[in-house]
């Protein structure tokens, strides 16, 4: 706190730790937490419509730079594929970005268990809601660090959240 004048808080639960803490603190809020979540029915349309029914379904999301999927992509196919080894009913879904769709495309094609990859390119208007209605289906999530936590968090959906930096930052802060 001594070394804080103020914090803008992205979520309105956080002032009363920061304040509490002896930091003034003003929620600004964060616009993931105001944008609508998928019903319940939206999100059996998209199980139906994805042949997954009722199996269990895990979320991938690699990132939505190129140099965050090339660090974190060959980690994620790891855990891929351990998790299909242990869990083949498992469907994995794979929202992607439209601006890396498709070097996630090329990352997971050899993943097992035939991944189903949400490209907004090919789905258009409809890539929201669609992202949205797999966010709310999952039943847990692993991610890159970033925005999409707090997405996933407004979704309610469990995650774990990888994180890997840059070879100068490692430099800097080893």
């Amino acid at each position: 706190a001594r070394h804080v004048d103020q914090v803008l808080a992205l979520l309105p639960f956080e002032p009363p730790y920061m304040e509490a803490a002896g930091m003034r603190c003003d929620f600004v809020g964060h616009p993931v937490v105001t944008e609508p979540q998928a019903s319940p029915d939206e999100q059996a349309a998209f199980r139906a419509r994805h042949g997954i029914g009722d199996a269990p379904m895990a979320l991938v999301l690699p990132g939505s730079r190129r140099s965050e999927i090339s660090r974190l992509g060959p980690v994620f196919r790891e855990v891929a594929k351990r998790v299909h080894a242990a869990r083949p009913e498992l469907q994995l879904v794979i929202p992607a970005a439209t601006p890396v769709a498709p070097l996630v495309e090329e990352l997971c094609a050899d993943w097992p268990g035939n991944p189903l990859v949400l490209d907004p390119r090919r789905l258009g208007e409809e890539a929201t809601a669609e992202k949205r209605a797999a966010f709310g289906a999952a039943d847990v999530a692993l991610a890159a660090s970033g925005t999409v936590a707090l997405e996933l968090a407004a979704a309610a959906t469990p995650m774990v959240i990888g994180y890997d930096m840059g070879w100068l930052s490692r430099q800097i802060i080893g």
